[in-house]
């Protein structure tokens, strides 16, 4: 099965730490309602966490590059990674998940295999 995965850095709360705790969880319940993540016929997967501080980013591989062009350099941010079969995940279900949560792109990647 084909997988591909979306990267993301939320335009919401950026610099609210109690901001970002909330939008981590309505993301949570988003995915999780939308996409099936939590049963036998999911059709994505995600994991997301408030990054606080220039060490986290680092954790996952984010630059400061990228940092500095989807926060302007404040810290905290919600970073999402979403991953999903691109059979059964519209572009429009995508689209709809960025535009609610302030969804800013950082990187892309797929397989002719799955891994998530």
């Amino acid at each position: 099965m084909p997988a591909a995965a979306r990267e993301y850095l939320s335009r919401k709360g950026i610099g609210e730490l109690h901001a970002c705790e909330q939008l981590l969880a309505a993301v949570t319940a988003a995915v999780r309602g939308t996409f099936d993540s939590q049963s036998s016929n999911r059709r994505a997967n995600f994991f997301a966490r408030i990054i606080v501080d220039e060490q986290e980013s680092e954790d996952e591989r984010i630059t400061k590059d990228e940092v500095e062009t989807h926060s302007k350099g404040v810290y905290p941010f919600l970073w999402l990674n979403f991953t999903y079969d691109p059979t059964r995940v519209r572009p429009h279900e995508i689209l709809a998940l960025e535009l609610r949560f302030g969804l800013s792109l950082i990187g892309t990647a797929a397989s002719d295999t799955d891994f998530y």
